[in-house]
């Protein structure tokens, strides 16, 4: 059985990759992993990034994606239960003027009217469990 990185470690791995994506003009990118400020900067400079996939025990804040405004999808899937995507969390991505599909995979937590209610109807909503 594999052992979970540690946190440090895996914060560590993401800043990293903010160093990489602020090197590159992306299009799409699916990570795995922790979703540090610091990557979430580097994600939302992307002038082109047009669909983000991530996949983490738990995700938090959002904040550093709302001047994401290339963004138009978002996939966000936690492996833990309790998540940390709440209703509050996703308030910053209202700011992603370009968006238009938020596909949420949690494990518990969210109603996927509630969010409806959060984004207006140009955003398509997906809520699984």
């Amino acid at each position: 059985m594999a052992t979970a990185a540690p946190p440090e470690l895996r914060r560590a791995c993401a800043d990293a990759l903010a160093e990489a994506v602020d090197a590159l003009r992306l299009t799409e990118l699916r990570f795995r992993g922790e979703l540090t400020a610091e990557l979430q900067r580097a994600i939302a400079a992307q002038p082109d990034l047009a669909e983000l996939h991530v996949t983490s025990e738990r995700i938090g804040a959002l904040d550093g994606l709302a001047p994401a405004s290339a963004l138009r999808r978002i996939t966000l899937c936690e492996l833990v239960s309790p998540g940390l995507v709440t209703l509050d969390s996703l308030a910053a991505l209202r700011s992603c003027k370009n968006l238009d599909t938020l596909a949420l995979y949690v494990l518990q937590g969210l109603d996927e009217a509630d969010v409806r209610k959060l984004f207006d109807d140009r955003v398509a909503i997906t809520v699984r469990r």
